[in-house]
């Protein structure tokens, strides 16, 4: 401690060090060091304070298995909270809450971004599952004595068994819990490889102040009121909303909602061409938040 009093400056460097390193790892962790969300949908992308949607069948789930509530809290939480010991005399608690977060919402990408990600192709994840479904097909179709001895031939039906019932385990877990179980690579395939556009997310930053007021009811409980920061929160969303519908780069599809957006190699021959292709997709993708 004396040698740390002894230079004062060398103390706040290392604080405002050490703050710096940990702004930076949070705020790219949480998004906020970044505007725009590229590759990968946001949820895929940042791991700090990403919340999933309360699902419908809230008493389905805490009925559930409990390793399977504690991995789908640990991988997409729907909270998050925090402890306060508070005293009243009066039987009365206001507290004035401030909520920031990030909305996001998709948009097209440039020319450059366009034409680089369709030369790419296939993503090499894609590739790789698609040549192990190969071997398999071929070990699958080769006699065991081209493949080795009786006893690799015992030690393959084994692991095909042993793999056989991994994949009906994890066929009900996922059943339960799609969300939790899904890995990254799953999440990308299903929302992804529905268009051949480049994943492109823009950022809104949002911001709502409100009272939360807990007091004790005719019967002695305690109980809370929410009334006031929820409208702030909707209001809050509404604007968001609006702000996305403002863009001009806001994602469009066809008239057809079911129908792909998938971008012809003629569009990407020049800027003009690429700017007539958006404008000919007319209906609007309107972000939902809540």
């Amino acid at each position: 401690m004396a040698a740390l009093s002894a230079n004062p400056d060398r103390n706040t460097e290392e604080t405002l060090l050490a703050k710096y390193l940990v702004e930076r790892v949070c705020g790219r962790a949480s998004g906020r060091l970044d505007e725009e969300c590229l590759y990968n949908p946001p949820r895929d992308v940042y791991f700090i304070g990403n919340l999933r949607p309360r699902s419908n069948d809230l008493l389905g789930e805490e009925n559930g298995p409990s390793y399977l509530r504690e991995l789908r809290s640990k991988l997409a939480p729907v909270a998050f909270g925090a402890d306060f010991k508070v005293r009243s005399k009066s039987g009365q608690i206001t507290a004035l809450c401030t909520v920031a977060w990030n909305c996001y919402f998709r948009v097209f990408p440039t020319l450059a971004q366009q034409t680089e990600h369709q030369k790419r192709g296939p993503s090499a994840g894609s590739e790789v599952n698609s040549d192990s479904e190969t071997v398999k097909e071929k070990v699958a179709t080769t006699p065991a004595a081209v493949i080795g001895s009786d006893q690799i031939g015992n030690a393959d039906d084994d692991e095909s068994a042993q793999a056989a019932e991994q994949e009906r385990e994890e066929e009900r877990v996922e059943q339960e819990s799609p969300e939790a179980t899904e890995t990254a690579t799953d999440r990308r395939r299903s929302r992804i490889f529905k268009d051949s556009l480049f994943i492109r997310f823009r950022r809104i930053q949002c911001n709502a102040n409100g009272l939360i007021k807990i007091f004790r009811n005719a019967t002695g409980q305690w109980a809370a009121d929410l009334s006031e920061l929820q409208f702030a929160f909707d209001e809050e969303t509404t604007r968001a909303q609006q702000v996305a519908l403002d863009d001009p780069d806001r994602m469009r599809i066809d008239v057809d909602a079911d129908a792909h957006v998938n971008v012809p190699d003629t569009a990407l021959l020049s800027g003009n061409a690429y700017i007539s292709f958006l404008q000919s997709l007319k209906t609007n993708v309107v972000p939902k938040w809540k």
